[in-house]
């Protein structure tokens, strides 16, 4: 999920064998074309979790479901680092390596578009050679509850068509 696709997609580059890629709203490959940087943090410390007005408008698509206060309290520091190589595009991805791995890129249709504009799920599908999902109802948190069980059913789906028992 987010950056975590990103770090997936990585780790995927890294192994001898991936049976496939299921990526939540993924941050895309700095070396994707027409992917748009995202201004930088300040570098040095970690950079504190958004705040609430901030948190709810980026990540759960401006709604305040129940259990928002656990929700925030869990929220972390992120590395700058890390941070700033997603938003200055320079973790590069070998769309080559990809080619042959079932792959599912998994869009919320009211994800912050300064992070994740219009198009850009389905063109990181493309880049991979997957295919593409728009949940236009979901948040870029969309599997944090209320939103939980609808989001995850198509990924199952998804899962159980491609990787049968």
């Amino acid at each position: 999920h987010s950056l975590g696709a990103l770090i997936a997609m990585r780790a995927a580059m890294r192994l001898p064998r991936t049976a496939g890629m299921l990526l939540v709203a993924p941050s895309p490959p700095g070396n994707m074309p027409g992917v748009a940087a995202v201004p930088e943090v300040p570098d040095g410390a970690p950079v504190p979790p958004p705040g609430e007005a901030v948190a709810v408008a980026r990540f759960l698509g401006g709604e305040r479901p129940e259990g928002l206060a656990a929700y925030l309290a869990a929220l972390g520091p992120e590395s700058p680092r890390a941070l700033n190589d997603r938003y200055a595009l320079r973790v590069p991805i070998d769309p080559a390596r990809f080619a042959a791995i079932p792959s599912l890129v998994v869009e919320a249709g009211r994800d912050d578009a300064a992070r994740h504009p219009a198009g850009q799920d389905a063109a990181i599908a493309r880049f991979l050679g997957g295919e593409h999902l728009l949940l236009p109802d979901m948040p870029h948190c969309m599997m944090l509850a209320p939103w939980a069980e609808a989001a995850a059913a198509p990924l199952i789906a998804w899962h159980r068509a491609r990787f049968p028992r």
